[in-house]
């Protein structure tokens, strides 16, 4: 009996998916997708959002806003998501199985090394993002205002401001 079963085991390792048959489609991919993994999360990427940043004693205030009830919908349920990203969910074994970097490294809002509070807008949502202990204010500040100069989509607004 166990002969047999070994057979069946070594029997079945070798052997390929089948090829599909000659003249069928192949099995549906994925569709393409403008933006990377974590792109798509970031709520500065929603079509038509205008994105302005000022920055506070404590960190940096975001306020990603809409004319559309749709795009404020997307806009807050991905501030949501930013916030738990930062929140450490993307820790090993977490968030997506921890294959991935776990940053968003291309978003204007930071999200490594920082808390972030997400407030809902009538038109929006602000985002609030202060370092944690460690990470210094300044370096903060350089790199949002490297990201928010290399974010480059166009159907997007983002501009610094100054707090009344």
């Amino acid at each position: 009996m166990r002969t047999v079963i070994w057979i069946l085991i070594v029997g079945g390792c070798g052997k390929s998916a089948p090829k599909p048959a000659e003249g069928s489609a192949a099995p549906p991919s994925r569709p393409p997708d403008d933006l990377d993994e974590k792109m798509r999360h970031c709520p500065l990427t929603v079509d038509g959002a205008v994105a302005t940043y000022a920055f506070e004693t404590t960190g940096t205030r975001w306020e990603i806003t809409s004319s559309s009830a749709a795009a404020v919908e997307e806009i807050q349920r991905r501030a949501k998501h930013v916030v738990e990203f930062a929140a450490g969910r993307s820790e090993k074994g977490v968030h997506g199985g921890g294959q991935g970097g776990g940053r968003m490294r291309n978003c204007p809002v930071l999200t490594s090394g920082v808390v972030i509070a997400e407030t809902d807008l009538p038109t929006g949502a602000r985002l609030v993002v202060t370092p944690l202990a460690g990470r210094e204010g300044d370096a903060l500040r350089t790199e949002t205002i490297a990201r928010a100069k290399a974010f480059t989509f166009p159907t997007v607004t983002v501009s610094e401001t100054t707090l009344p």
